[in-house]
């Protein structure tokens, strides 16, 4: 709990961690194999020892605008869906590996630059679709908009 603490890692971010380290089989800490508890636990202890503030900032801010932009919640809407969201960072994020695994400054920039532009494209896209709206309530087609 320590070592959670030290990393900035909330109660959802350490069942993640867990999920990874029990090859997606639990996000209970009393069900995770010693051996794998081990290796966890040595991770966070090197990242504990690198991670400066810096970094745990940039993290924070990955997953805040995760938040903003509504991918990254659970169904009520409440807390971060680790699952979904670190199964959409192997997919989709731009090394395509796990949340966690982001671990030096040049990565995390890298990082931090993605979830801004997807928040910027998706403010873009809901200023076009009422954009779009208010031509259609005023009679004008896109065509002769300039």
């Amino acid at each position: 709990m320590a070592l959670s603490k030290s990393l900035g890692l909330d109660k959802e971010a350490q069942e993640d961690l867990i999920w990874q380290y029990s090859g997606e089989e639990t996000t209970s800490k009393r069900e995770l194999p010693e051996e794998q508890a081990w290796q966890m636990l040595k991770t966070m202890q090197n990242q504990a020892n690198t991670w400066g503030k810096s970094e745990r900032k940039m993290r924070a801010k990955c997953i805040r605008i995760a938040l903003e932009i509504g991918f990254a919640k659970d169904e009520r809407q409440e807390q971060v869906n680790w699952p979904k969201l670190n199964g959409w960072f192997k997919k989709y994020s731009y090394l395509r590996k796990a949340f966690n695994a982001y671990r030096n400054t040049g990565e995390l920039v890298g990082l931090v630059n993605q979830f801004e532009m997807m928040r910027d494209n998706i403010e873009r896209a809901k200023v076009n679709k009422e954009l779009d709206s208010v031509l259609v309530t005023l009679g004008i087609s896109k065509a002769s908009k300039g």
